[in-house]
Order: structure tokens, then C-alpha cells, then sequence
């Protein structure tokens, strides 16, 4: 299955290998990786404001150019 993806890791994480898993990651496939400043493994609740930003820019540019935008919109 093949799907857009987007990593997100808080600068602070030090929860088990987080932020090495999403550097390699990011290194060997090329995702795209946000390292989110002054903020821990709960970068969603440490810097919610960064995070939705970054979620609705992805979003918006990934699903509306493979034609999924609409399609989940007319769902909801």
C-alpha cells in the first residue's frame, strides 16, 4: 500500500528510539520529518498550534493532489 506520510518528532523526545526511527526514516525513504522545538514524545500537546499546522499543510497539499481531498470531505 502506498500512502503519503509524514513524520513528526519533538525535539525533546527521549522515549526509546523515537527520534532515531524517524531520522532513518526520513534518511532512507525520504519522508518528510518536522522536528517540532520545545517539545517532547507528546509534541501534539506540548506544541499543538506548530503540529495542526504542520497536519493541515500536509494534508491539504497530499490528498488534493491525488484526488482524495474531496472525496474524504463529501464523507464527513
Amino acid at each position: 500500500m502506498s500512502c503519503p506520510i509524514c513524520l513528526i518528532v519533538g525535539q525533546q523526545d527521549e522515549t526509546g528510539r523515537v527520534r532515531k526511527y524517524n531520522e532513518l526514516w526520513h534518511k532512507c525513504e525520504g519522508h518528510p520529518l518536522y522536528r517540532i522545538k520545545n517539545a517532547g514524545h507528546n509534541a501534539n500537546v506540548d506544541q499543538p498550534n506548530e503540529v495542526n499546522q504542520i497536519i493541515e499543510s500536509f494534508y491539504s497539499t497530499n490528498f488534493f493532489e491525488i484526488g482524495l481531498l474531496a472525496k474524504y470531505e463529501r464523507s464527513f
